[in-house]
């Protein structure tokens, strides 16, 4: 119960819509959060990436979150577009700095903020 005014938040998979173009973004399958945080990449082609960090990961047990790439191309007509999970790289890889095997831990929010560094660098913040 609350004293006061309360408010109360409910967050849940909604498709992105561009009003402009009228094109519409959605997953490829039902995602948790999918929408919660979005970042433009400029770059050939343009890309919107997508944030969904209670999302299940096929590479991981639970739901570590994933972040999802749009390409972006001019239409004159509304479009749907489907936007792919990124695959992360093996922890073996420099893109992944610093992973451990069991990297990915569920509720651990993976997309949650998103930051464009350099043209071929992405920042992917997650929390536990």
């Amino acid at each position: 119960m609350c004293a006061g005014s309360c408010l109360a938040l409910f967050v849940e998979d909604v498709p992105l819509f561009h009003e402009k173009s009228r094109t519409v973004f959605r997953p490829t399958s039902g995602e948790g959060y999918f929408g919660y945080t979005v970042l433009l990449k400029q770059g050939n082609p343009f890309e919107l990436l997508v944030g969904a960090p209670k999302a299940r990961m096929a590479a991981a047990r639970g739901r570590p979150g994933t972040l999802h790439r749009c390409t972006l191309a001019l239409a004159d007509a509304p479009v749907n577009v489907s936007c792919a999970a990124h695959v992360f790289s093996p922890p073996n890889k420099k893109h992944t700095y610093g992973a451990k095997p069991n990297y990915f831990e569920d509720d651990m929010w993976l997309g949650a903020s998103l930051t464009d560094v350099t043209e071929d660098t992405l920042l992917v913040k997650y929390t536990s």
